[in-house]
């Protein structure tokens, strides 16, 4: 019991709290014509009130709760972290101006996980229009990606500055809006685990290549765009009887089989296509095969 309590953030029990007083503001506004009336059940139907109106504000509250952190987090800086004066000075008018045409709409969020950013493949994707909404990158993704370019190894560096590129490209694509979140992880709080807390509170998708944070978010609710399950979706469709011409890279898992794959990536398995390595071959199509990892087509040699 204990480690359920534990679990739920003060944020939320916060918001909640917030819910619960002005609910209980706008049940006593409710209330004052219902107490006047002069029947003895009225103190029932101002209670009966109070607790719609509480349970509905408490709903909105923690619903919307993302967009109320921010807003109380913003306002809160601004007040105790300048001055008087600056806060009303142009500038700062300005500021916030652009802030508020910058805020997000949580209602076509997509938010982008890092390991989406450095496959890069959804720049493509959005640039073919199929995507629609906003895209949001929370601020602890940009601290992932700055880490993961101030690597020690090469490879790891090459990834995060890739990541960093392809950021700047979806900045420029005008099929969708492009959005920075300055939101913290809460702690030592993992970066998935943030995400899919984020996107859970605010009812936004995901977009990723993991496939951890894609069973994860399913599990949590949260509608997660997989660009690993589009791309196995969209792959050549064949069916079983159809013949085509493929050429044999490899040995396969058996004793007896050989490897080759379509141009887009599709692995095709040839029974008895051990000793045809390095040619070219027609083959006829037996079965398909679909994996959470892609399709595999066994065929046979004609």
């Amino acid at each position: 019991m204990l480690k359920k309590f534990e679990s739920i953030q003060l944020s939320s029990v916060l918001v909640a709290l917030g819910g619960i007083v002005v609910g209980l503001i706008i049940g006593f506004l409710f209330s004052i014509p219902i107490d006047k009336m002069p029947y003895d059940w009225t103190w029932m139907v101002s209670v009966g009130v109070y607790m719609v109106v509480v349970i509905l504000m408490v709903v909105l509250f923690l619903s919307k709760k993302g967009v109320i952190v921010e807003t109380v987090s913003r306002i809160w800086s601004v007040r105790f972290s300048r001055g008087d004066k600056e806060e009303f000075s142009p500038e700062y008018k300005e500021n916030q101006a652009k802030s508020k045409s910058k805020e997000v709409n949580w209602d076509k969020a997509i938010l982008l996980d890092t390991s989406a950013i450095i496959d890069g493949r959804i720049a493509d994707i959005i640039r073919t229009g199929f995507v629609d909404g906003e895209l949001v990158v929370p601020s602890f993704i940009l601290d992932e990606l700055q880490r993961i370019s101030d690597a020690t190894s090469l490879v790891k560096r090459n990834r995060g500055r890739r990541g960093l590129e392809i950021l700047e490209e979806l900045k420029k694509e005008e099929f969708v809006g492009f959005h920075v979140l300055l939101h913290k992880a809460v702690n030592s709080q993992q970066v998935d685990s943030a995400l899919v807390d984020l996107a859970s509170e605010n009812g936004a998708r995901i977009i990723t290549t993991d496939f951890n944070l894609n069973k994860v978010g399913k599990v949590r609710g949260v509608k997660v765009l997989n660009v690993n399950e589009l791309a196995n979706m969209v792959k050549t469709i064949l069916v079983p009887g159809e013949r085509l011409t493929v050429k044999v890279i490899q040995g396969g898992k058996e004793s007896t089989q050989g490897v080759a794959y379509l141009p887009d990536g599709t692995m095709i398995v040839i029974e008895d296509g051990k000793g045809l390595v390095g040619k070219k071959v027609k083959v006829v199509v037996e079965r398909l095969f679909q994996t959470e990892a892609g399709r595999m087509i066994f065929v046979r040699p004609v």
